[in-house]
């Protein structure tokens, strides 16, 4: 399953993947979950740094005959990320792949050639972009095997009285030539709100069309409108959407 989660900076894109017992985060269990960060940034739960053991992309390639277990690569590298993605796809391992605050991989070329590389710039990284797009359309099919994608939103987009969400991107290129949502079997987007009863901040996913938000889609009858911002409560729903039948 391909999921493409959208959230503004501190929203709980992250968190959602990480067994949190302060939040009642379920998330991802670390043994069968790879993390690729475009970032070094650690993971924000107890016991992360010893859960998540970072390698290479050689040692990740080299997995299955070397035994050597990690299940973190910190690349902002298309190519990379596109490669890592194909052999991820193909080891049973990992059940979970989450490719976390991927926008970087565009911005940060961006800033790094923005002055010198002109229009080739972009023609660059929209290639980069369907690399990565071109190994998710063929893989991680399924239940079974899930892809999370994290991005930040556009900032401001307004559709009517509800904000949009969609990807932000370096250009208009990848926008107009991949359109990324469409690349992906469910977009939720992240949603926070106040929580009087509680008196605490809440944060949940907005699963489809909503009153707020706009962008968010999701297959019918799995996911409520609203949903905590959890992942191992969004795969649990997937597994039992797609349970057989009595």
């Amino acid at each position: 399953m391909k999921i493409l989660i959208l959230g503004h900076s501190g929203s709980g894109k992250t968190s959602a993947a990480c067994p949190i017992k302060e939040l009642d985060i379920k998330g991802l269990n670390p043994k069968s979950t790879f993390f690729i960060t475009t970032t070094s940034r650690e993971l924000p739960y107890r016991g992360g740094l010893a859960d998540y053991k970072e390698g290479t992309l050689k040692e990740l390639v080299d997995m299955k005959n070397t035994k050597k277990f990690f299940n973190r690569l910190i690349t902002n590298k298309p190519a990379h990320i596109a490669q890592a993605l194909h052999v991820l796809s193909t080891m049973s391992v990992f059940k979970d792949v989450v490719f976390d605050d991927s926008n970087y991989v565009m911005q940060d070329y961006y800033m790094a050639n923005a002055v010198a590389g002109g229009f080739d710039v972009f023609k660059t990284i929209g290639d980069g972009q369907e690399r990565i797009y071109r190994v998710l359309q063929d893989s991680f099919k399924g239940p079974d095997k899930n892809v999370w994608v994290l991005a930040h939103p556009e900032d401001g987009i307004m559709d009517g009285m509800r904000e949009k969400y969609y990807v932000k991107t370096a250009g208009k290129m990848v926008r107009q030539y991949l359109t990324p949502e469409g690349k992906f079997d469910m977009v939720l987007c992240c949603h926070g709100s106040w929580d009087d009863m509680e008196n605490k901040a809440k944060k949940v996913f907005i699963t489809n069309e909503h009153e707020l938000i706009s962008g968010a889609k999701s297959f019918p009858g799995m996911l409520d409108l609203e949903v905590p911002n959890d992942f191992g409560f969004i795969k649990d729903k997937i597994k039992e959407y797609y349970a057989p039948q009595s």
